[in-house]
């Protein structure tokens, strides 16, 4: 399941992809936050631990960090960027399947739109059989285009990419060894994250940040995990008491009923009522509350809902200030 949320309903619930709840770390959300959306910077995170933990077990000297460049060669001989994401994800589905997926045992990529508008692919992978890319590999020689150190298993995979890549409608790759620690990559390539949400056209709404070749699934996932800090807290405790006015007590339920935009339509409701950062709403009375409860019986597939017959909860907390709701559509 996946949803736009601060995670699951609860911290303990006991199904097979519980979710976390993270500490906030310093320097870190604080920074995503201000650039991204809480969906973007759990992606973000996400991201980063996946690619500690790939590196981690896969080894530092198996890694490799490859850049694409999408592009065709014109008429005036000049090279020029794909600018379009739909054939952009057409061009690297296709590498990815029959390229890819061969030479990395597992890999996150990451796409990059240009302020220009041209797109790159940015890829962080473990090489398959875990050859040795990095004993030897000088950096700064490398920049000067002195390639002596360079392993031999490197060098054939750069002859392989020259001749491969146009073919699937890509210009200049570059693929190197992990010059730092495992950690840095990874921050560094969430980075990319922030920089494409920057650069982002309409046209990419929908479209994938991140994505994971080789994991069968097994990557950590923003819907698995939520952060500790209070309005987290308060988005988790509000949208479960909401949710729990149908009888939905499970994301997978809420799923269910309301569809995959189940977090954005139950938290829509509350979020007129009672914004305040507490976990529970305090509703401004009884009237308010059936008003809410009918609101989000008609967002829901109603007849999904009825074939549920599960408990419904009652309203625990009301005030005594009267106010008037309209819900829009």
């Amino acid at each position: 399941m996946s949803h736009n949320s601060d995670g699951g309903f609860s911290a303990g619930r006991g199904l097979k992809n519980a979710a976390k709840i993270l500490p906030a770390v310093p320097g870190q959300t604080e920074n995503l936050a201000s650039m991204l959306t809480g969906s973007q910077a759990k992606t973000a995170f996400a991201l980063r631990c996946n690619a500690e933990e790939m590196i981690k077990s896969g080894g530092l000297n198996s890694a490799g960090f490859l850049t694409l460049t999408l592009g065709n060669f014109g008429t005036d001989g000049k090279f020029h960027g794909i600018h379009d994401s739909g054939e952009a994800s057409r061009r690297f589905n296709n590498l990815a399947r029959r390229v890819l997926a061969t030479l990395f045992e597992k890999s996150i990529v990451v796409t990059e739109r240009h302020k220009s508008g041209a797109i790159h692919f940015h890829l962080l992978g473990i090489l398959a059989g875990h050859p040795d890319i990095r004993t030897g590999f000088n950096f700064e020689r490398v920049k000067k285009r002195d390639y002596r150190g360079v392993s031999d298993k490197l060098r054939g995979i750069w002859a392989d990419l020259r001749k491969i890549l146009p073919e699937y409608g890509f210009g200049r790759a570059e693929l190197t060894p992990i010059k730092k620690t495992g950690e840095a990559v990874a921050c560094y390539i969430s980075k990319y994250i922030e920089k494409n949400v920057c650069n982002r056209l309409p046209q990419d709404k929908h479209k994938k940040l991140v994505r994971y070749i080789g994991w069968e699934k097994s990557q950590l996932k923003p819907n698995e995990f939520g952060w500790a800090t209070a309005r987290a807290a308060a988005w988790r405790g509000k949208t479960r008491e909401c949710a729990g006015m149908l009888g939905i007590s499970e994301p997978e339920q809420a799923a269910e009923a309301f569809g995959a935009r189940w977090a954005w339509k139950i938290s829509g409701i509350w979020q007129k009522i009672d914004d305040a950062v507490r976990p529970f709403v305090l509703w401004p009375s009884l009237a308010i509350y059936e008003l809410a409860k009918r609101e989000l019986f008609r967002l829901s597939h109603r007849e999904t809902v009825r074939m549920m017959n599960l408990p419904r909860l009652l309203p625990r907390r009301l005030t005594e200030i009267p106010a008037q709701m309209v819900f829009q559509n």
